[in-house]
């Protein structure tokens, strides 16, 4: 059972690098032949490299706590596997809160405001917006670093002094929970409130023109549909995923249980799912996609009829 898990869990992983491989190669290859790509697919790129990253360390975690636990032994090694994986986790969920910020500022329109002035300049400022993230994201987990390591000095300084005061370790490991909690709780927020602020705007528009009108018009429905279904997308896979996350923290489960290796499966399939998600809602990559799965399939039926 454990061993069909982890090649589960494997083909999940694989799968996510070449999906994500794939977007990335395809906005590159675009990009070297000269053609205008769009701005979004900077997002693109950087999301879609931290999930391989993410999802190679998620495996990185996996195979040593299986195979070589002994890497684990000290302090300082297990918590740089943490680390780097939170790191990779927090990096996914503020670039994708950065992909919807980007397509509530493109579908609302404002009056006025620094939004309306954003609106008019968002596709030159995608960089700095990505640039904004990566920062929340690596400030948060210096200081979840720091927090860390002085935890470890007040442990060493307990072990000599039998008179120190073990409180102040637990207030530090109790902050840096909560320093994690609020980086990764912040880029969920943003990502629901966008998606949220997205579909109201689109449904009063619409009861706007059906007044106007006197038919309900779903033009702007239909011309916003893929961006907002990719939002809500994301807002469902990322609230499942912390869901499970912080149940594999907070609940009790037995090491290499058949319920630990499902919910790990589940969490694994999070990085494969959201690039079937940005090819599937991106008409380029769609097309790309589907023209490399004919060129494929097409070699292969090539090769098995000239046998």
């Amino acid at each position: 059972g454990s061993v069909t898990c982890l090649v589960i869990i494997v083909l999940e992983v694989i799968v996510s690098l070449f999906m994500n491989g794939f977007i990335v190669l395809v906005i590159f290859c675009n990009w070297l032949k000269g053609e205008i790509t769009a701005s979004v697919n900077k997002i693109l790129v950087a999301l879609s490299i931290s999930n391989m990253c993410f999802a190679a360390m998620s495996l990185i975690s996996v195979l040593v706590t299986v195979f070589w636990r002994q890497i684990q032994q000290t302090d300082y090694t297990n918590f740089a596997f943490l680390w780097v994986t939170m790191l990779c986790l927090t990096s996914c969920s503020w670039l994708t809160a950065c992909l919807c910020f980007f397509f509530f500022i493109k579908i609302v329109n404002f009056s006025s405001g620094w939004l309306a002035g954003l609106k008019t300049r968002i596709d030159s400022s995608v960089h700095w917006l990505i640039l904004v993230a990566e920062v929340v994201v690596f400030c948060s987990v210096f200081i979840q670093v720091l927090i860390h390591v002085v935890s470890l000095e007040l442990e060493r300084i307990k072990s000599v002094n039998s008179s120190f005061d073990a409180s102040q370790k637990a207030s530090l490991s109790y902050l840096n929970s909560h320093v994690d909690f609020m980086a990764n709780c912040v880029s969920l927020l943003i990502i629901f409130g966008t998606t949220l602020s997205t579909i109201c705007f689109l449904k009063l528009h619409s009861h706007r023109m059906k007044r106007k009108l006197g038919t309900s018009s779903t033009a702007p429905l239909k011309t916003h549909r893929r961006p907002v279904i990719m939002m809500i997308s994301f807002l469902l896979f990322y609230a499942v995923y912390y869901v499970e996350l912080f149940s594999l923290s907070f609940v009790h489960f037995s090491r290499f249980s058949i319920e630990f290796w499902l919910l790990l499966i589940s969490m694994f399939s999070f990085t494969p799912c959201q690039s079937i998600i940005l090819i599937w809602f991106s008409p380029k990559l769609r097309e790309a996609f589907k023209t490399f799965l004919y060129s494929f399939i097409y070699r292969n039926t090539k090769y098995e009829d000239s046998l």
